[in-house]
């Protein structure tokens, strides 16, 4: 299958030796900040004509930033390139000011802040990192690689590690494969992982899985552009009868169910269907009412659980879930509870991110 474009071919990943000790790059002469080492001249012609077509983008989210999240418009932020060259990076911003330094090497959660529903959309599509076309075509960043990384992160998660070290053998991208495969909230050495593995398998991109991330990006940006409109014009929905503000989609898994677990015992006590979820709440019609100790007390731990149709394999995340209230079902006759939960580590966040929540770009089904 031709590439569509290569961004870590052999003549692009540095001959620069590996140390001993810690994985570091040593080169023969020191990389200056303003120097580029990146992008050919394929990558800044596509990306000059994707800015010149893209510019009624640029205009809608350069306006609706400054009235509903504020200015400056762009973030700027240190990133290290190739060779660990440090560059600024260009974004359109989504978060407070100083934030940055408030988080110094935390990965930011939208638990922490109460975001505009604007800033919500462009992190979810990744439209926040379209200015990033500015560094493509000064050679910065190419279109395709690994995504450019804080010195903090980098020097917490990442120093010593091979798979991290190998991502400054080429230049950064704009869109990387973990990107796209993962979410938010996949672990940095997962993300590491996938990168390395692509990059060491030649980093191609083929022409049909570029069309298909491509229209994958569009169809969720459309999905999420109508969801935040319908949200923000209408705010309230008819849920079973009551008015509820959501904030959040909800998502219909299939094939998934929840488990509710005593302390120290194997089987679980009742199981049920997981109707709806999103990130902080899970509507399941269950075979049985759940025990009044669990009701009537903080929760304890459940398992949710997906099957893939057709395959043997089981996506699993364990977590912790209280009863927020009990909706009456009148046509099943079984118990329906709403139910506040929260994963027991990054990892379970990471798993019911992608395998029920399908927050990736490009997800299986």
């Amino acid at each position: 299958m031709v590439g569509f474009i290569r961004y870590a071919g052999a003549s692009d990943v540095s001959s620069d030796k590996q140390s001993a000790a810690g994985g570091r790059t040593l080169t023969n002469q020191a990389c200056p900040p303003e120097v580029t080492v990146g992008a050919p001249t394929g990558d800044r012609l596509i990306a000059a004509g994707l800015i010149f077509l893209l510019s009624p983008v640029f205009l809608v989210l350069a306006a609706g930033v400054a009235l509903f999240v504020g200015r400056p418009i762009f973030y700027r932020g240190e990133r290290l390139g190739k060779r660990r060259a440090v560059y600024m990076v260009y974004k359109f911003r989504t978060l407070p000011n100083g934030i940055q330094k408030r988080l110094g090497t935390s990965l930011f959660s939208e638990r922490e802040e109460i975001l505009p529903a604007l800033a919500r959309f462009l992190r979810e599509t990744r439209l926040d990192e379209l200015p990033q076309l500015v560094n493509v075509v000064r050679g910065e960043m190419r279109l395709f690689g690994p995504r450019p990384e804080r010195r903090e992160v980098y020097e917490r998660y990442g120093r010593g590690d091979p798979d991290y070290e190998l991502r400054f053998e080429t230049a950064p991208g704009l869109f990387g494969i973990s990107q796209l495969l993962t979410p938010h909230s996949a672990p940095k050495r997962l993300r590491a992982r996938l990168d390395r593995r692509y990059l060491k398998a030649g980093g191609h991109m083929t022409l049909p899985f570029f069309v298909y991330a491509a229209l994958a990006m569009i169809g969720k940006s459309i999905a999420a552009a109508g969801r935040y409109s319908w949200q923000n014009a209408v705010g309230l929905r008819m849920v079973r009868g009551e008015r509820e503000k959501r904030s959040q989609v909800r998502i219909t898994p299939s094939q998934a169910t929840i488990q509710l677990f005593d302390p120290g015992m194997t089987p679980p006590l009742v199981s049920g269907r997981i109707l709806d979820m999103n990130r902080d709440y899970i509507r399941a019609r269950f075979e049985a009412p759940l025990p009044w100790s669990f009701i009537t007390t903080h929760g304890g731990r459940v398992s949710i659980v997906r099957r893939r149709k057709g395959s043997p394999r089981i996506k699993n995340a364990r977590c912790h879930a209280h009863v927020e209230r009990l909706l009456n079902d009148e046509h099943s006759g079984q118990p329906e509870y709403l139910l506040a939960y929260s994963a027991d580590s990054t990892l379970n966040r990471y798993m019911v991110d992608q395998y029920f929540l399908k927050q990736a770009i490009v997800t299986r089904r």
